[in-house]
């Protein structure tokens, strides 16, 4: 319960200050970094409850506020029509995401017997993720004719 209403309290206020500022690209990168890192430290807190629950609830703070920046980013720069079809994309990527990731962790839990590498893996995907998106330019074309 703690986690879900801190991500669902994280949507609402970095949703609200990414309208606010019409900036989305940030709103984006800096949760995702900042969740990448919250589970990246989990492994070092092991065998401490309260401070495993406590990244976990960042953690979940962070992910969760980014989606709706992240949602948002195809409208600003792009038709209706190619906005659609990024939404398609970003989709399918995720989609394979959702497939490939579970199985990279069973392995790893199998052939390690522990799941600290797992949450390694998990971090750094978020953190490359989030070190990807930064890297993301928006040229918007010249109207001036």
């Amino acid at each position: 319960m703690i986690p879900a209403s801190a991500g669902a309290l994280g949507l609402l206020l970095n949703s609200w200050s990414s309208d606010r500022s019409g900036e989305h690209k940030w709103h984006t990168v800096i949760p995702i970094f900042c969740g990448g890192c919250c589970y990246l430290v989990i492994n070092t807190a092991a065998g401490h409850f309260r401070i495993v629950v406590l990244l976990f609830t960042l953690y979940y703070f962070f992910s969760t506020a980014a989606f709706a920046s992240l949602w948002a980013m195809p409208t600003t720069f792009l038709s209706k029509t190619a906005a659609a079809a990024a939404f398609g994309l970003i989709n399918c990527i995720g989609q394979t995401g959702g497939f490939f990731g579970p199985s990279i962790v069973g392995y790893l839990n199998d052939t390690t017997g522990s799941i600290h590498r797992s949450v390694v893996f998990i971090a750094c995907s978020l953190l490359a993720s989030a070190v990807t998106l930064s890297f993301l330019t928006v040229h918007f074309p010249d109207s001036s004719g």
